[in-house]
């Protein structure tokens, strides 16, 4: 029987841990298709003793699967990851800029102007996404983007009530925001950056999320 490309990964990165329990070195995707692992480095240090053993840990984890899936190993800085989220009301656009700089040059002196910085938000068409997109493109900084699926099926914890409504017509499932805030939370971020307004609920979710998972908030308010 064939594994499955998320067991594959699971296996992979089990071996990686045990070597690296600290996570200096992390596989990061796995394209089953080329063979190719990516996996990214706290340093220099890392990246160069990866690139010396990278191919002895892919044969540890090809033995353990029984496979030789993993033919070839690319390993790269870690990123920088900063999470964004904020009110859909968001309309302080310098405070976002000046903000978001800080931060930037901050993390930079923290982890290196090596490692490479990305910004991560919810891809929301108007308020602090929006504003978050343009400041990135602005600073040519990469971006990842998560959108909320508004038109998936209700989540299990939906009440019956709003199921009754999307048999009658209802299109947005209101879970669709926070299931979207776990999904970002749960990829990891060294610091999230929330601008809230007006007591955002959707704000205050992925608060309480990054804090749950450990991740360092920062909180602007208007």
């Amino acid at each position: 029987m064939t594994e499955q490309p998320d067991a594959q990964m699971q296996q992979i990165v089990a071996t990686w841990q045990a070597t690296y329990p600290n996570g200096q070195v992390r596989p990061r995707s796995y394209d089953p298709e080329q063979g190719l692992l990516i996996v990214e480095c706290v340093s220099y240090a890392y990246q160069f003793q990866t690139r010396l053993t990278g191919m002895s840990l892919a044969k540890k984890a090809n033995a353990a699967l029984g496979a030789d899936i993993v033919r070839a190993v690319a390993a790269k800085l870690r990123d920088i990851r900063i999470l964004v989220t904020g009110s859909r009301t968001w309309d302080d656009v310098q405070v976002l800029d000046d903000t978001l700089r800080d931060i930037w040059h901050d993390a930079t002196q923290v982890f290196g102007p090596e490692h490479p910085v990305v910004i991560v938000h919810g891809d929301c068409r108007k308020g602090a996404d929006f504003f978050a997109r343009h400041w990135a493109v602005a600073n040519d900084i990469r971006q990842e983007v998560h959108p909320a699926d508004w038109t998936a099926p209700c989540a299990p914890e939906c009440p019956d009530g709003h199921r009754l409504n999307r048999a009658n017509g209802q299109t947005a499932c209101p879970t669709a925001g926070p299931r979207r805030n776990e999904a970002m939370v749960q990829l990891g971020a060294d610091i999230l950056v929330a601008f809230q307004r007006d007591n955002s609920r959707g704000t205050a979710d992925c608060i309480r999320r990054a804090s749950q998972a450990g991740i360092p908030v920062r909180r602007i308010t208007a």
